[in-house]
């Protein structure tokens, strides 16, 4: 019986590509250059309209200092932890579900109140309405969405050389595996990409097209057929839109742009369905879309033996806490880590992974290879079998 392989990719994988780095896209956030607040409420990259200053993005700005300042002194005791983005997401929107009720949070109330008592001048005098003043829900709405368009925008331009993604179409020639689950963590589309370009088959749990947009139907991953390569991106994607004419507010890929698609559905809102942030993402990951995708990483773990990781910091807790359940449960299982330097991958991992790799190494429940992976071949991963 052949053995059952699943990739885990981050975000690390796809730098080769050209996408833009977490510290990119942060360095972004913080100076809003060249970001505009359109009159659809949702932000772009490219000057104001008329010329002036977007007052949006100047009150945003200083309201995500503000809580980066916050977020650094909290910091301070661990000199190698720099904040990003997905740092100052996951406080304003904490800030707003406190807010707003949606989320009981008692600690979070004496942030608001400290906020609220000593940004009274981000707070004061909201654009074009000069006699109103921002709330705390509207102010981290609108850093909320700032944030999301600016993620969106920068990971939607890479356009570097794919061809050191071969070993994936590698893996699929091995007649030593049965085909292959990949499970991504990334928002970008680099891996559809590659795989269209190479005409590798696979299921992404979206129907063919109707009028022009494919539409969410998870079922498809049960009925892969010769498909060989099932594909999971389990934190949404820059090209996953909901549409609002559609039942529950179906998800959906549209192939044009969304006024030109032919259909009478259109998003409800200007940007695509990802999750942002750190831990606030657990939340969501039982919520619609999520929790499809998140029964089957699990049910695929069940029958994987193999598990390739590659580009992913452990710093997701329910994903770690997938993996150590996974590994531990059967003494066949095995995980193989591409990455350069496991010293410092251990520094930057939760505690509860950190902890075990070296361990895992020991049982021989863990192979690394410390290559970067533009650099590794099928061979060297499966090298890591022995």
């Amino acid at each position: 019986m052949k053995d059952r392989l699943s990739f885990l990719i981050g975000s690390g994988n796809s730098l080769h590509a050209g996408v833009a780095s977490t510290s990119m896209i942060t360095e972004r956030v913080l100076t809003g250059t060249d970001v505009s607040r359109h009159s659809d409420e949702t932000y772009y990259f490219g000057k104001p309209m008329y010329g002036t200053p977007d007052e949006y993005v100047v009150k945003v700005l200083s309201f995500i200092h503000r809580l980066k300042m916050e977020i650094d002194n909290y910091y301070s005791i661990h000199p190698n932890r720099v904040t990003n983005y997905e740092d100052i997401y996951s406080v304003a929107i904490q800030l707003h579900d406190s807010e707003a009720g949606e989320f009981d949070n008692p600690v979070v109330a004496a942030l608001v109140e400290k906020i609220r008592s000593d940004s009274r001048q981000i707070l004061v005098g909201r654009p074009l309405l000069k006699t109103s003043d921002w709330s705390i829900i509207d102010i981290s709405t609108e850093s909320i969405n700032y944030i999301a368009d600016v993620v969106w925008h920068m990971l939607a331009t890479a356009s570097g050389d794919l061809s050191y993604l071969g070993f994936l179409k590698e893996c699929l020639s091995d007649d030593r595996f049965d085909g292959a689950d990949v499970f991504t963590l990334n928002h970008d589309t680099i891996l559809e990409s590659y795989f269209e370009n190479v005409d590798i088959r696979f299921i992404d749990g979206f129907d063919n097209p109707t009028d022009n947009v494919r539409y969410w139907n998870p079922s498809n991953f049960e009925f892969a057929n010769n498909k060989r390569v099932r594909l999971f991106k389990l934190h949404g994607s820059i090209n996953w839109f909901r549409f609002e004419d559609s039942p529950s507010l179906t998800l959906g890929i549209p192939l044009k742009d969304f006024w030109k698609t032919g259909s009478r559905d259109y998003p409800p809102k200007g940007r695509p369905e990802m999750l942002i942030g750190t831990h606030n993402k657990i939340l969501m990951y039982s919520g619609p879309i999520y929790v499809d995708l998140h029964s089957l990483f699990y049910r695929s773990l069940q029958a994987t033996d193999i598990l390739v990781i590659s580009g992913y910091s452990f710093n997701d807790k329910v994903i770690n806490t997938r993996v150590i359940y996974w590994l531990s449960s059967n003494p066949k299982n095995k995980i193989i880590l591409v990455h350069p330097n496991l010293k410092n991958l251990k520094m930057s991992a939760r505690p509860a992974i950190a902890r075990q790799l070296d361990f895992w190494r020991e049982q021989k429940k863990l192979s690394v290879v410390e290559k970067r992976i533009e650099a590794t071949l099928w061979s060297d991963i499966v090298s890591g079998l022995s």
